[in-house]
């Protein structure tokens, strides 16, 4: 039996189709904290709430990925995996790397899919933490793993449903942030020439709330970042030509609703009770094809957030950004 499997495995590999991917990138963040235009103005003044050194910063980013496909009779399956990095100029606290994998198996208009990732470490900013009495680097790690089934309605038209489940699991400083989110995602798409997606994605996240053993979140003195999310988003691709060069537009749109869903008391949660916000996220660029498999991207995107509270009237002086990040990457297609 272990023969026979290790012969069918052997043949698989043999016969399957191998395309791995290298990139680097560079990118300038205006904004890599999300600060509010209150809290960079307290930043620039000398505040010491703050241990970034910088509001903004360039950030080098690389990764690789490989993909291996192989068909047997009418079915087509696949695996890959991804890793990739990110190195901040002045802010090396907020350094990270990724990796994620997935499999999948499609037979005639009909796919399903098994994706996963991992990341050991990843900084969003510092907040103040009242056991220190100091401010304090906000870092989390973090495991994810989603199912996915798409269908052909007709010719290169497809519907998808994609169930997501994440952990997050906070540093010392913040552990009352634990995390467990669950998302669903419905989206029709096309492909060919000119692709396009439109897709709706609701999530719900449910926080720890509390950070000494024997508390439970309604007995806590902590915050509860819990929420619930609606996300519409819509993309398009689309083929052209720049000096005769293959090339590939994209242009990307993301609206979310979040409502906080803490219980606590005022007091307790000044800055999650009865707050909700809008976040607006748009990205465009280009993939050009300076050779056959070789590429460059530049991009750009624009992040801006708007919050308000029924019972705190600060937040949106607190909470209140936007962010603006230029980027051009190189890659080869092997």
């Amino acid at each position: 039996m272990k023969s026979a499997i290790l012969t069918l495995l052997i043949f698989a590999v043999a016969c399957a189709e191998f395309s791995p991917s290298v990139w680097g990138e560079f990118r300038y963040d205006s904004n890599i904290c999300s600060l509010s235009d209150g809290e960079i103005d307290e930043f620039l003044s000398g505040g010491s709430g703050f241990l970034q050194k910088t509001v903004d910063d360039g950030i080098f980013r690389a990764g690789f990925s490989a993909d291996l496909t192989a068909k047997r009779n009418k079915t087509k399956f696949g695996a890959g995996f991804s890793v990739r990095g990110a190195k901040y100029i002045k802010n090396s606290p907020k350094d990270y790397i990724s990796g994620s994998g997935y499999i999948f198996a499609r037979r005639g208009g009909l796919k399903f899919e098994i994706s996963f990732g991992w990341t050991p470490r990843y900084t969003t900013r510092s907040y103040y933490d009242p056991e220190t009495d100091a401010p304090q680097w906000c870092s989390y790690s973090s495991l994810w793993g989603a199912t996915k089934v798409s269908v052909r309605i007709v010719p290169y038209l497809y519907a998808s449903v994609r169930y997501k489940r994440s952990g997050y699991l906070y540093n010392d400083y913040f552990p009352e942030y634990d995390s467990q989110r669950d998302e669903i995602d419905i989206s029709v798409s096309r492909y060919g020439k000119v692709d396009f997606s439109l897709g709706y994605r609701f999530t719900r996240s449910d926080a720890r709330g509390y950070d000494t053993a024997g508390e439970t979140k309604e007995s806590s003195d902590e915050g509860d970042i819990s929420y619930e999310q609606d996300l519409g988003y819509a993309g398009i691709d689309w083929d052209f030509a720049v000096f005769s060069r293959r090339a590939r537009g994209f242009l990307d749109l993301k609206l979310a609703h979040r409502v906080y869903t803490s219980q606590k008391n005022y007091w307790v949660d000044p800055l999650h009770l009865g707050r909700e916000e809008f976040v607006f996220t748009g990205q465009a660029g280009a993939k050009l094809f300076a050779a056959e498999n070789v590429w460059i991207k530049p991009f750009v995107r624009f992040i801006m957030r708007r919050a308000e509270s029924e019972y705190n009237p600060d937040i949106p002086q607190l909470r209140n950004y936007n962010r603006w990040i230029f980027g051009i990457g190189m890659g080869r297609d092997f």
